[in-house]
């Protein structure tokens, strides 16, 4: 996979003349590059299983030309199936879903890091949030107002 990116996209290497140095950053940006790809790819499979996957049908009927998603091939669809009903995954969507249950302060921030949601404002304001301030910015609605009781009180 990394050989493909490589020979496909340039990852601003070609002004590095010094071996060690080229191989550090390489083995750096490989490593980002990777974790963005795998949280995307993982990301990606969570919208198929929403989208596609009826938890009520059974794999016969999940299988299905009409039950498959358009972008995903037989070959693919029929593996994610499989995924999604192995003991193993069920296992870890049960404990997800209780550990979901626990949390009370429900944030406004999507899929953005806070980080990246405090770079943000520091861009735009020029001036760094402190935590109250950044806790404030992820915790209430567009009109400021708390989303829920919990996050009011800690506010």
């Amino acid at each position: 996979m990394w050989r493909l990116i490589l020979e496909k996209f340039d990852i601003g290497l070609d002004d590095v003349e010094d071996e060690e140095q080229y191989e550090k950053l390489s083995e750096k940006r490989k490593k980002t590059l990777m974790k963005s790809l795998k949280k995307k790819y993982k990301s990606y499979r969570g919208r198929l299983k929403s989208n596609y996957y009826d938890t009520e049908d059974t794999d016969v009927e999940r299988l299905k030309d009409e039950n498959k998603p358009p972008c995903v091939n037989k070959k693919e669809w029929k593996w994610l199936v499989e995924y999604f009903g192995s003991p193993k995954f069920q296992e870890m969507s049960k404990r997800n879903s209780k550990n979901r249950s626990c949390q009370t302060a429900g944030h406004t921030a999507g899929t953005k890091s806070f980080a990246q949601v405090i770079h943000e404002v520091c861009e735009k304001e020029q001036v760094m949030p402190n935590i109250l301030e950044a806790y404030e910015i992820t915790h209430t609605k567009i009109d400021k107002t708390p989303v829920n009781d919990v996050v009011k009180q800690n506010i």
